[in-house]
């Protein structure tokens, strides 16, 4: 889960970030590099949140 998690949330930040590196005037690499850390841990921690919360409720099935 933290693999992947990590692995969605730098595809997907990454996507946003680098877009708009390209597209908007003004835009900072530095951003893009924060958003994009943020984006790592949030979603990796999201994704784990989410698997013990199945694990949990599979301990009662």
């Amino acid at each position: 889960a933290l693999v992947s998690g990590a692995l969605l949330g730098l595809v997907a930040f990454g996507t946003y970030d680098m877009t708009n590196l390209a597209t908007i005037k003004g835009w900072s690499l530095e951003v893009s590099l924060v958003d994009m850390v943020w984006g790592v841990f949030i979603t990796t921690a999201s994704a784990l949140a989410g698997y013990v919360a199945v694990v949990s409720l599979q301990k009662f099935t």
